[in-house]
């Protein structure tokens, strides 16, 4: 399809392709996902720019940004709200292919990260439109050559989108720069939040995948425990350290009965990860059920030597240490 930034009347803003016609190539070539190289590059991707470029959905979750060098401001999550009221309060409310591509540009120079949480309290506060809500948010995510206005786009399907935008969701969240915008965006919108959210998981990889299962943190849905698992076993070290910091503050406030199986499951996957698998290991070696225990020991076991904390070598050394059988034996 063409590359530039269409809206209903024909109007354009740009000549850039689109972050949808982007996904939508890669999901012909590649299937659903995780696509190759986590998406990258956008089309939006500056090769000359000295700026640093992080994978994936790495920035938003890192990187807390200042004004841009040439000292442009970007505008705050109220001004924006003020933007979207004035645009879809107006007596005669018409997005019109020149008001679309003003807004495009401003948003283009925001940051979502900083601005996504206090637009959407702002928006939920005025009581804006939802079908005008999903509408822009359409239009943007379809149409959007940047990232930026592409992201809001999502946020604003995120407060008046509904099952509808399902799959636009979860095509565009495909891509792991995405992914925490569509996956906030599915939690909100549909009926099914944690299974729309879980299907994404699957979909994507690296930071993307971290940011899906961030979402679904507070799930109480049993079923939904495979999403933790399955991104654990598919990550690399470097992601699989975030993913285990994820998971070790949510068993904390998990029952003991759920805390015990999650622990069995995580003793057999950290056999993969010693590197970063101690404190959740720990857990499980003080677990009330003694098959976690000894699994966890197992697993303790395994690690190479050179990879253990001292206190993983340690609680090792002394479980290797024989007990004499009569206690009045150790006595000298």
């Amino acid at each position: 399809m063409t590359g530039s930034w269409r809206v209903r009347n024909g109007g354009a803003a740009g000549e850039s392709p689109t972050l949808f016609d982007h996904a939508r190539t890669l999901r012909g070539r590649h299937g659903p996902g995780p696509w190759p190289g986590f998406g990258d590059p956008l089309p939006d991707a500056r090769p000359d720019s000295a700026r640093v470029v992080l994978v994936g959905g790495g920035e938003d979750a890192l990187v807390r940004h200042t004004p841009d060098s040439d000292g442009v401001v970007p505008p705050t999550g109220v001004e924006l709200a003020d933007h979207l009221e004035h645009l879809l309060l107006a007596p005669a409310p018409s997005i019109s292919g020149d008001r679309l591509r003003s807004l495009h540009d401003l948003l283009a120079t925001c940051e979502p990260i900083e601005v996504a949480d206090q637009l959407s309290a702002e928006v939920r506060r005025r009581g804006l439109p939802s079908d005008g809500l999903r509408r822009l948010g359409r239009q943007l995510a379809e149409h959007g050559t940047h990232r930026a206005p592409v992201k809001i786009g999502l946020v604003l399907l995120g407060l008046g989108g509904d099952i509808r935008d399902r799959e636009l969701l979860l095509l565009l969240g495909s891509l792991d720069e995405l992914t925490l915008y569509a996956a906030v965006a599915l939690h909100r919108s549909q009926p099914d939040a944690d299974l729309a959210v879980h299907t994404l998981a699957q979909r994507v990889a690296g930071w993307g995948r971290i940011q899906a299962v961030r979402t679904l943190r507070d799930t109480t849905d049993p079923v939904l425990d495979p999403t933790w698992f399955h991104a654990l076993r598919t990550s690399d070290r470097r992601h699989a350290a975030h993913i285990l910091d994820l998971a070790e503050r949510r068993l904390a406030t998990t029952p003991r009965p759920e805390r015990d199986h999650a622990l069995l499951l995580f003793a057999h996957l950290l056999r993969r990860h010693p590197e970063h698998g101690w404190p959740l290991l720990r857990s499980a070696l003080t677990s009330s059920t003694p098959e976690v225990r000894r699994t966890a020991l197992t697993t303790l076991t395994g690690w190479p030597v050179d990879t253990l904390t001292r206190e993983a070598a340690d609680h090792l050394r002394t479980t290797r240490t024989p007990r004499p059988e009569n206690p009045q034996e150790a006595r000298p």
